[in-house]
């Protein structure tokens, strides 16, 4: 998660194997070749146009409005403009207010948008209206168990994927895949998707992207690196416009190729077009590993800036809560996450609350927080490195944890590892 932080406050007992003579996997020119970031900009402006023309037109048309909004969340997953998101909510809050026959579709539709903005609260009440009309019972079936997993109902979450198995298909494939990811089954998880993968719908494009792409993370998750990368470029060769899975190659090329200018490269190439914040925060990363002090701190206060805009709402809580407890800063982090936790009791938010206890000198607390909502629950790494540090001197655990960590050397990336080494 927020590596670029953590490297600088790792204790000294963690080591890892080294990763040289690696043959590199990324083909920059490939890569770069594919890429064309703007291919869809004429045809959103085009369709924006069209149907903002239609809307004006015909102003109670809510079909309109439901089309709109569509548009508009389809080109904030391209370029990651937050007004986008807020014009998606706008149409599809006013269509709520007058649809009758069309009112579950629009239900769905604005909780999957605050799901975007981590209004997840708000997204659940969304879909229980939803479920209560019992218009296409397994639409909201779906967007229930997404809602559940996000606020750590998990128990709940289970019973509602016992509902989607029984119908099978696409969608429950990979809602199981994150299920067993949750429970630390990242090979069953891995099974899941490519069960999927084994099962999709030669017309359905969209489905095939989405796939490739989360199987590009979750082999990198498994340290399957070439996998990964050549899930991500069947990504990019559905979609050239697809970010998230240069992102993703911009990992491999720093954290396993060791090609810190090609990761910057590629980084540098998404935010020419792209406004998501926390590419910042991996742009500064790189920076800090060259030890670039200065324009890793000049990234990570740009993605402060963009990040605490009032648009992007709790989006990015997490990061945000990290970056200000680590610059002393601990009684506006503690608030945050305290609040983040009230939305969203999973064990990843908790584990923030229990790490931000532990940077203010709340040691009891955290330990607390820590035993009762972390440890067994997520197998995240970065968890598991604050709880190393919160439970400094449990020897027992802290053997466990370096067990589980030993295999996470990609996930954690070259600095972390650095920093590590640094301190043994």
């Amino acid at each position: 998660m927020y590596l670029l932080l953590l490297a600088f406050s790792l204790p000294s007992w963690l080591g890892f194997l080294s990763n040289n003579d690696v043959a590199p996997v990324v083909d920059q020119t490939a890569v770069i070749e594919i890429f064309a970031p703007l291919q869809r900009a004429a045809y959103f402006d085009q369709e924006l146009s069209f149907w903002s023309s239609k809307l004006a037109q015909a102003p109670n048309q809510l079909s309109y409005h439901f089309k709109l909004a569509g548009l508009y969340n389809e080109r904030f997953a391209a370029y990651g403009q937050i007004d986008d998101l807020c014009q998606a909510e706008s149409l599809l809050q006013y269509g709520l207010q007058y649809a009758s026959i069309q009112r579950p579709a629009f239900l769905r539709a604005l909780a999957r948008t605050y799901i975007s903005q981590h209004r997840f609260q708000e997204a659940y009440a969304l879909v229980t209206e939803a479920l209560a009309i019992g218009e296409n019972p397994r639409a909201n079936s779906l967007i229930q168990y997404d809602v559940l997993m996000e606020l750590g109902r998990y128990q709940e979450a289970e019973q509602v994927l016992a509902k989607i198995y029984q119908q099978g298909g696409f969608q429950y494939l990979i809602r199981k895949a994150k299920w067993e990811d949750h429970q630390g089954n990242l090979d069953f998880a891995i099974a899941m998707l490519e069960e999927a993968k084994a099962n999709l719908n030669a017309q359905d494009q969209e489905q095939a992207i989405w796939l490739y792409s989360n199987l590009g993370d979750f082999y990198g998750h498994h340290g399957e690196v070439a996998k990964a990368y050549t899930h991500y470029l069947m990504t990019l060769q559905l979609d050239p416009t697809n970010w998230y899975a240069i992102k993703g190659m911009a990992w491999i090329a720093y954290a396993h190729d060791g090609n810190i200018p090609l990761a910057k490269t590629l980084l540098q190439t998404i935010m020419r077009t792209n406004d998501t914040p926390d590419l910042h925060l991996r742009l500064a990363e790189l920076y800090a590993y060259e030890g670039d002090a200065g324009c890793a701190e000049a990234e990570t206060a740009a993605f402060l800036a963009t990040a605490q805009a009032l648009a992007y709402g709790r989006m990015y809580s997490g990061p945000i809560s990290e970056i200000l407890v680590a610059t002393g800063q601990g009684t506006t982090a503690l608030a945050m996450a305290t609040k983040e936790v009230e939305q969203r009791a999973t064990p990843t938010t908790y584990d923030m609350l229990a790490w931000v206890h532990f940077k203010t000198g709340n040691l009891a607390t955290a330990q607390a927080i820590a035993q009762q909502h972390v440890i067994g629950q997520t197998h995240e790494p970065v968890a598991q490195l604050h709880l190393l540090d919160i439970f400094a001197d449990d020897a027992e655990m802290a053997k466990t944890l370096r067990a589980e960590l030993a295999t996470a050397r990609f996930e954690l990336g070259p600095l972390t590892y650095q920093q590590i080494k640094r301190e043994k």
